[in-house]
């Protein structure tokens, strides 16, 4: 399967000014129905080879450039809880960002997408990915990785430092400064300016918040 893989730093998305740089993964329609997986088949914790390029890029730019945002875009289908897992265990296991605490928090606006991301996750990171949403009974606040429900956890001053936010399905960031993604992002910026953040998205363009 022939894949595009690319890394634009100067790539600039206004109604999203934290994100300064684009991954782009373009697929056609046919690759995507054979990438397509059924609800009984389980998805195999093996990156495939644009899965792993685009993970590798986003650390790429994350080592050279000096912005705290990046966005990858990539088709639906494409496996981007399989990308954000990935991600999110070099982080905790310390093979990137090297001598920080190693905390993921990935966050969602969909249950289904929380419960979904956090299955990937206890694949490859068991016993240290815990669930904050309330729609899932679940406020876990100690673990290396926390997967919750932005409606859940965008006040809650209890889940503590983290390193890198990931937002699964970023195009729904609305730009203005009282939203609940721009709230969460200041408050874990209070405890971490550090922080680190990689947004997810078929449709980069699209702001629905």
């Amino acid at each position: 399967m022939s894949v595009l893989t690319t890394c634009v730093s100067e790539t600039y998305i206004p109604e999203m000014s934290w994100m300064n740089a684009v991954m782009t993964n373009s697929l056609t329609e046919t690759e995507i129905e054979t990438e397509t997986v059924t609800e009984t088949e389980p998805m195999p914790m093996v990156l495939r080879p644009y899965q792993k390029e685009a993970v590798d890029k986003t650390f790429e730019c994350i080592k050279n450039d000096s912005a705290q945002g990046y966005c990858i875009s990539a088709p639906c289908a494409s496996g981007k809880s399989l990308m954000i897992a990935e991600m999110a265990r070099r982080v905790v296991n310390g093979e990137e960002l090297v001598g920080l605490s190693g905390r993921v928090l990935v966050v969602s606006h969909v249950q289904e997408i929380v419960q979904q991301d956090y299955e990937h996750l206890n694949q490859l990171l068991s016993g240290r990915v815990g669930i904050f949403s309330a729609g899932l009974k679940r406020r876990d606040v100690s673990e290396n990785v926390i997967v919750a429900g932005i409606q859940s956890v965008f006040r809650s001053t209890r889940i503590g430092r983290f390193d890198m936010l990931v937002i699964d399905e970023c195009h729904l960031i609305p730009p203005h400064e009282t939203s609940m993604y721009r709230r969460l992002i200041q408050n874990l910026r209070t405890n971490n300016p550090n922080l680190m953040l990689v947004g997810l998205t078929a449709t980069p363009f699209r702001t629905d918040g």
